[in-house]
């Protein structure tokens, strides 16, 4: 997916995609992982926590209905996404 999102902070950026925990990152400035696509080239690839990770996992690693439900996709701004993962750095994660 791509294309456009007007964000009231950072203006017209990238659309980017990412579980509901990432999007509550922004607001309590909990780190909860930032899970990316390893073989991607992407500069925004599509992110999830740890916690979505783990539920990928025992759904034997695949995007399963049960699995895309518990992750509630969201839509953030480049901007917005930069500053999530930038929470997860911060947080002492590579």
């Amino acid at each position: 997916m791509s294309g456009k999102v007007r964000c009231t902070t950072h203006g017209e950026q990238d659309a980017t995609y990412v579980c509901r925990h990432i999007v509550e990152t922004l607001d309590s400035g909990k780190a909860v992982g930032f899970i990316s696509p390893a073989d991607t080239d992407l500069p925004r690839p599509d992110a999830w926590c740890s916690e979505c990770e783990q539920v990928r996992c025992s759904e034997g690693g695949e995007w399963t209905d049960a699995a895309m439900q518990f992750v509630d996709i969201s839509v953030l701004c480049g901007g917005c996404y930069d500053r999530a993962k930038a929470i997860w750095l911060g947080a002492g994660a590579s």
